[in-house]
């Protein structure tokens, strides 16, 4: 029960970060117009670090080497083959798989760069989340990145589904409009690249 009360709340978390604070690749350009704020500009650029390679952050220091795209990593998620136990916050457990992935920022979370997001060809989503909830830098949205930590998915029911739905104030009619469970494909990264 724990484990699903995280998986459901860290869910809410992003949904509500997205409803709130979207910035993707075609806005990222409005937002460098000269809308900084102060304690924000200094604290997405402590932690970034130019290796010659690209700009590296987060908790761990990654090579580029091995990446491979978005789809492969939700391919074997959805197979669920070779998946071992890996640790969330709060010593959740879930299967899932230690991996590292390229793709583009689609969008970035534009409260705090808390999480961002890359798409498939085929339109799913993958939600990156960095390690102890480190912020990454707003300016990549856009941006070719490489990170490296474990994928997961999650699988909220009907009956979850409709919950959620209940506790949010919608009607009974939209809510009766959920006839089918939602998988969101996570991936909680210890490091990350921008490549140059």
């Amino acid at each position: 029960m724990k484990q699903l009360t995280f998986l459901i709340l860290l869910s809410f978390a992003i949904l509500s970060c997205n409803g709130s604070a979207e910035n993707t690749a075609d806005n990222k350009k409005d937002e460098h117009a000269g809308h900084d704020h102060g304690h924000d500009h200094d604290h997405k650029h402590s932690d970034a670090e130019d290796k010659g390679d690209g700009i590296h952050y987060g908790l761990k220091k990654i090579t580029a080497d091995g990446a491979v795209q978005s789809a492969d990593i939700i391919a074997k998620l959805e197979k669920g083959d070779k998946l071992e136990e890996i640790t969330l916050e709060d010593d959740v457990k879930v299967k899932g798989l230690k991996s590292k992935v390229e793709g583009t920022i689609v969008e970035i979370c534009k409260m705090s760069g808390c999480w961002f997001t890359f798409k498939t060809a085929e339109g799913k989503i993958l939600h990156v989340q960095m390690r102890e909830h480190k912020p990454t830098p707003k300016e990549w949205a856009g941006k070719t990145v490489i990170v490296e930590g474990e994928a997961y998915k999650v699988v909220k029911s009907i009956e979850e589904l409709r919950h959620a739905a209940n506790a949010d104030g919608l009607s009974r009619e939209e809510i009766a409009k959920i006839k089918s469970a939602e998988t969101s494909y996570n991936f909680i990264a210890e490091g990350a690249i921008q490549k140059k």
